[in-house]
Protein backbone atom coordinates (compact mmCIF):
# COMPACT_ATOMS: atom_id res chain seq x y z
CA UNK A 1 0.00 0.00 0.00
CA UNK A 2 3.09 2.40 0.87
CA UNK A 3 4.44 2.06 -2.82
CA UNK A 4 0.64 3.26 -4.28
CA UNK A 5 0.78 6.27 -1.79
CA UNK A 6 4.43 6.68 -3.21
CA UNK A 7 3.24 6.99 -6.57
CA UNK A 8 0.09 9.30 -5.92
CA UNK A 9 2.19 11.50 -4.23
CA UNK A 10 5.01 11.61 -7.16
CA UNK A 11 2.17 12.27 -9.76
CA UNK A 12 0.97 15.06 -7.64
CA UNK A 13 4.63 16.50 -7.63
CA UNK A 14 4.73 16.42 -10.70
CA UNK A 15 0.99 17.76 -11.48
CA UNK A 16 1.83 20.74 -8.89
CA UNK A 17 5.43 21.20 -11.12
CA UNK A 18 3.05 21.53 -14.46
CA UNK A 19 1.34 23.91 -13.23
CA UNK A 20 3.98 26.17 -11.33
CA UNK A 21 5.72 26.02 -15.13
CA UNK A 22 2.60 27.19 -16.68
CA UNK A 23 2.10 30.04 -14.13
CA UNK A 24 5.73 30.91 -14.94
CA UNK A 25 5.36 30.87 -18.50
CA UNK A 26 1.99 32.76 -17.93
CA UNK A 27 3.73 35.49 -15.58
CA UNK A 28 6.39 35.98 -17.97
CA UNK A 29 4.03 37.28 -20.75
CA UNK A 30 2.28 39.28 -19.02
CA UNK A 31 2.95 43.12 -19.82
CA UNK A 32 3.19 46.13 -17.95
CA UNK A 33 0.18 48.10 -18.20
CA UNK A 34 1.83 51.20 -16.63
CA UNK A 35 4.30 51.11 -19.08
CA UNK A 36 1.46 50.91 -21.52
CA UNK A 37 -0.59 53.77 -19.84
CA UNK A 38 2.81 56.03 -19.36
CA UNK A 39 3.38 55.43 -23.78
CA UNK A 40 -0.42 56.32 -23.80
CA UNK A 41 0.01 59.36 -21.77
CA UNK A 42 3.11 60.74 -23.95
CA UNK A 43 1.08 60.34 -26.78
CA UNK A 44 -1.94 62.54 -25.35
CA UNK A 45 -0.01 64.94 -24.49
CA UNK A 46 1.98 65.22 -28.20
CA UNK A 47 -1.41 65.18 -30.04
CA UNK A 48 -2.44 68.02 -27.39
CA UNK A 49 0.52 69.84 -28.68
CA UNK A 50 0.13 69.41 -32.23
CA UNK A 51 -3.45 70.08 -32.17
CA UNK A 52 -2.93 73.56 -30.25
CA UNK A 53 -0.33 74.42 -33.29
CA UNK A 54 -3.22 73.41 -35.73
CA UNK A 55 -5.58 75.58 -33.91
CA UNK A 56 -2.95 78.81 -34.34
CA UNK A 57 -2.67 77.91 -38.11
CA UNK A 58 -6.34 78.08 -38.22
CA UNK A 59 -6.38 81.63 -37.01
CA UNK A 60 -3.83 82.12 -39.45
CA UNK A 61 -5.41 80.62 -42.24
CA UNK A 62 -5.78 83.80 -44.28
CA UNK A 63 -1.93 84.90 -44.72
CA UNK A 64 -0.98 81.29 -45.96
CA UNK A 65 -4.29 80.57 -48.19
CA UNK A 66 -1.58 80.39 -51.15
CA UNK A 67 1.28 79.70 -49.59
CA UNK A 68 2.57 76.07 -50.90
CA UNK A 69 4.82 75.67 -48.19
CA UNK A 70 2.25 76.08 -45.63
CA UNK A 71 -0.13 73.72 -47.34
CA UNK A 72 2.62 71.01 -46.93
CA UNK A 73 3.33 71.99 -43.58
CA UNK A 74 -1.05 71.61 -42.79
CA UNK A 75 -0.64 68.51 -44.44
CA UNK A 76 2.19 66.99 -42.25
CA UNK A 77 0.51 68.36 -39.10
CA UNK A 78 -2.94 66.63 -40.06
CA UNK A 79 -0.82 63.20 -40.37
CA UNK A 80 1.04 63.66 -37.14
CA UNK A 81 -2.47 64.04 -35.47
CA UNK A 82 -3.55 60.75 -36.77
CA UNK A 83 -0.75 59.06 -36.10
CA UNK A 84 -1.40 60.33 -32.44
CA UNK A 85 -4.87 59.10 -32.52
CA UNK A 86 -3.55 55.73 -33.91
CA UNK A 87 -1.06 55.11 -31.64
CA UNK A 88 -3.45 56.15 -28.54
CA UNK A 89 -5.61 53.83 -29.72
CA UNK A 90 -2.63 51.25 -30.17
CA UNK A 91 -1.96 51.54 -26.64
CA UNK A 92 -5.11 51.11 -24.94
CA UNK A 93 -5.69 47.75 -27.39
CA UNK A 94 -2.86 46.77 -25.40
CA UNK A 95 -3.46 47.90 -22.09
CA UNK A 96 -6.91 45.60 -22.94
CA UNK A 97 -4.75 42.63 -24.04
CA UNK A 98 -2.29 42.85 -20.92
CA UNK A 99 -5.22 43.13 -18.34
CA UNK A 100 -7.35 40.04 -19.97
CA UNK A 101 -4.14 38.26 -20.13
CA UNK A 102 -3.42 39.07 -16.57
CA UNK A 103 -7.05 37.78 -15.57
CA UNK A 104 -6.98 34.79 -17.54
CA UNK A 105 -4.03 34.07 -15.90
CA UNK A 106 -5.51 34.43 -12.00
CA UNK A 107 -8.66 32.53 -13.72
CA UNK A 108 -6.20 29.37 -14.91
CA UNK A 109 -3.92 29.90 -11.29
CA UNK A 110 -7.02 29.68 -8.94
CA UNK A 111 -8.68 26.32 -11.34
CA UNK A 112 -5.44 24.35 -10.21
Amino acid sequence: MEKGRLIMSKAIDRQVQARDKRVARAKAKTVDVGAWKSHRESWVEQLERYEKIKDEMQKDFENWIDDKEMHYRWKRLNIDIEICKLQINTCDNHIKIAELIKENMDNKTNLM
